[in-house]
């Protein structure tokens, strides 16, 4: 996966970290079990 968008109408209501948590889900089902997040630091709104 390389990233996580969420439409400007459904930001700040927890729906990009509930996508996350289902990737982590699907991926430790998969046996990964070690995954690296990185933002860029510029969009302040990627951060709650």
């Amino acid at each position: 996966m390389y990233e996580i968008y969420v439409d400007k109408k459904y930001r700040r209501k927890g729906i990009g970290i509930e996508l996350f948590k289902e990737a982590a889900k699907r991926l430790k089902k998969k046996g990964i079990e070690k995954v690296d997040v990185g933002y860029d630091l510029r969009n302040k709104e990627s951060v709650n």
